[in-house]
C-alpha cells in the first residue's frame, strides 16, 4: 500500500478567513493536490434583502446545452457565517469535501455571472478590485454563459449542478 492510499481524504473542506477578511476553501483537485479557492462575498444593495431574487436569477444563468434545450445552473448563492458569496458549482463540491478541479474558465464564468448580478443591482460585489474585474468580465460574450429570460423559463429544463442541502447520492 502506498504512503498516499494511507492519507485518508477529509470529509469537509477546511473554511478560514485570510488576515483581509476573505473566506477561503482549501481543498483537494481531481488529483488529490491541496487546492485553495476564494470565494466571492457580496453585499446587498442598500440593505434590500434580495437572497431569493439572487437565487431564482442564477437558476436561469449557465451553459447551455441547446439540442437538449437544457441550461444548466453554473452558481449559487450561499449565506455563510452571516456573509453572502456567489460561488460557482465546483466551490460547493469543494466545500463538502469532494475533489473537484475548479479551471480558469470556471472561476471566469463565475465571475461573469456575479459582474451581471451586481449590473442589475442584485448585489454588490464587496471588494472593489474584484467588482470592477467581474464587472469587465460581464462583458465578455465569449465567457460561454447563456442567460434565459424569465418569460421563455419555461422552455427549457434548467438543471442545477448542485442541489444546495442535499446528501450523498441524493444530489
Amino acid at each position: 500500500m502506498s504512503e498516499a492510499s494511507t492519507v485518508e481524504r477529509p470529509r469537509r473542506a477546511e473554511v478560514r478567513e485570510r488576515p483581509d477578511g476573505t473566506l477561503v476553501v482549501q481543498g483537494l483537485d481531481l488529483e488529490g493536490r491541496p487546492r485553495e479557492l476564494s470565494l466571492l462575498e457580496v453585499s446587498y444593495v442598500d440593505g434590500k434583502d434580495t437572497f431569493l431574487c439572487i437565487r431564482e436569477t442564477l437558476t436561469r444563468m449557465g451553459r447551455l446545452v441547446a439540442w437538449k434545450n437544457e441550461l444548466h445552473q453554473s452558481c449559487h448563492i450561499l449565506h455563510k457565517r452571516a456573509r453572502i458569496f456567489i460561488v460557482h458549482f465546483k466551490e460547493m463540491l469543494a466545500l463538502d469535501g469532494r475533489r473537484c478541479d475548479i479551471s480558469d474558465e470556471d472561476v471566469h464564468r463565475r465571475n461573469h455571472i456575479a459582474g451581471w448580478l451586481d449590473r442589475w443591482d442584485l448585489c454588490r460585489i464587496k471588494d472593489a478590485d474584484m467588482r470592477a474585474l467581474c464587472i469587465e468580465a460581464s462583458h465578455d460574450a465569449e465567457a460561454g454563459v447563456e442567460i434565459v429570460k424569465h418569460r421563455d423559463k419555461g422552455r427549457y429544463k434548467l438543471v442545477p449542478k448542485y442541489t444546495i442541502g442535499k446528501k450523498g447520492r441524493d444530489r
